[in-house]
């Protein structure tokens, strides 16, 4: 069997409004249907335009829906992309002391859904011999599942001394991968991997591309992907293929990939199932000449009075999310970043740090901050802060 859950929320009509999550589910969905043989029906869509609208308690229902009757031996996919955001660590478990969070559409009034809720309600469900992959187009979700193994790709050009290109040539990127292990995170029972769009001190980027509003993420992953059909296609290639190619886009994030169990990056990305075995024939059996006793009618039983129907309650509407306060970072960050783009060059660990210290301190004052990306097709960069009381 084979299942999906895509969530993509734009939060229209909002502050911090997007504009490629709802085409990236789409386009997701298409991937699966056309290229992995998922059957229709099996994608469950949740985003501002689908009557069931992607609030916390859809969402963590969704979860429980997702892994409803799986078996070894089946496959599930979960994507996210919309906003990301960093919520102060309270049981110790993240080395930089925050966690990282979806925010749903109605994260104002119900919360965010934070790194330990995705772990318990959905990783440590995954029973053994499944396989959930996660992919997570959003900021800050590098530990975004809070699984044991974590690894990253920093190749680089053949030809260092060559400009940046504009096309995707993997020969002339030269592989240069590295892997961590959290000890402090228990190994998964069933098989799960997390792609996540940025590291957790950074940014995903909501662009325009090939003439559509996409996730920088899914966009590089879905190109990767397509590229490259076939059973032999290594998590290798699929990590540097996808950094290489955010990295052309000139996108200011590292995408990583992230396991419930020690992988190696030589492993293949998907596993072909090994066929059903068939079963041998069961011979006849030979007529015996004494004839067998006619059994005696099995009386019916009495039938049992049906009882009626409990009504179910009827649920109660969803407050639509509050407009929040828009708060834009300093100008000298955004010239300096538009400099580091053209440039080419990744944001400065000490600009992340920072950033990051700034959303801390809002949220001692229990303050909810955000940053992502907007794009443009002429690439130019403007960075907001959306701050929610």
């Amino acid at each position: 069997m084979k299942r999906a859950l895509l969530i993509g929320i734009n939060y229209v009509g909002t502050r911090n409004e997007l504009r490629g999550c709802i085409n990236d589910i789409n386009n997701v969905a298409a991937y699966l249907q056309t290229t992995r043989s998922y059957p229709a029906g099996s994608c469950i869509m949740i985003s501002d335009a689908t009557p069931r609208k992607p609030t916390r308690a859809n969402i963590l229902a969704a979860f429980k829906e997702l892994l409803q009757g799986v078996r070894a031996g089946d496959e599930l996919w979960f994507h996210y992309s919309g906003h990301g955001s960093l919520q102060r660590d309270y049981n110790g478990d993240e080395e930089s002391g925050s966690d990282s969070c979806i925010c749903p559409l109605d994260y104002v009034q119900a919360g965010l859904i934070t790194d330990d809720a995705v772990r318990s309600e959905l990783v440590q469900r995954v029973p053994q011999g499944v396989r959930l992959y996660v992919v997570l187009d959003m900021c800050h979700s590098g530990t975004g599942c809070d699984l044991r193994h974590k690894f990253d790709d920093t190749s680089y050009l053949v030809d260092q001394a060559a400009p940046l290109p504009r096309t995707y040539e993997p020969a002339a990127w030269a592989l240069r991968q590295t892997s961590y292990e959290f000890k402090r995170y228990a190994k998964t029972v069933g098989d799960v991997f997390c792609i996540s769009g940025c590291q957790d001190a950074e940014f995903s980027a909501d662009a325009y591309l090939n003439g559509q509003a996409a996730g920088a993420l899914t966009h590089s992953l879905l190109q990767s992907l397509g590229a490259n059909p076939g059973t032999g296609y290594k998590w290798k290639h699929l990590l540097k293929d996808v950094c290489c190619r955010e990295r052309i886009g000139r996108f200011n994030q590292r995408t990583s990939l992230t396991s419930g169990k020690l992988i190696s990056l030589e492993d293949p990305v998907f596993v072909v199932p090994a066929p059903a075995p068939t079963p041998s024939p069961t011979p006849s059996p030979t007529p015996s000449s004494t004839p067998s006793p006619t059994p005696s009618p099995t009386p019916s039983p009495t039938p049992s009075p049906t009882p009626s129907p409990t009504p179910s309650p009827t649920p109660s509407p969803t407050p639509s999310p509050t407009k929040p306060q828009a708060f834009v970072i300093p100008l000298w960050i955004q010239v300096y970043l538009r400099q580091l783009q053209r440039m080419g060059r990744p944001v400065p660990q000490w600009l992340t740090a920072y950033i990051a210290q700034l959303k801390l301190w809002a949220m001692n004052k229990r303050d909810i901050r955000d940053i992502r990306y907007i794009g443009n097709p002429n690439q130019k960069l403007t960075m907001k802060m959306m701050l929610s009381r």
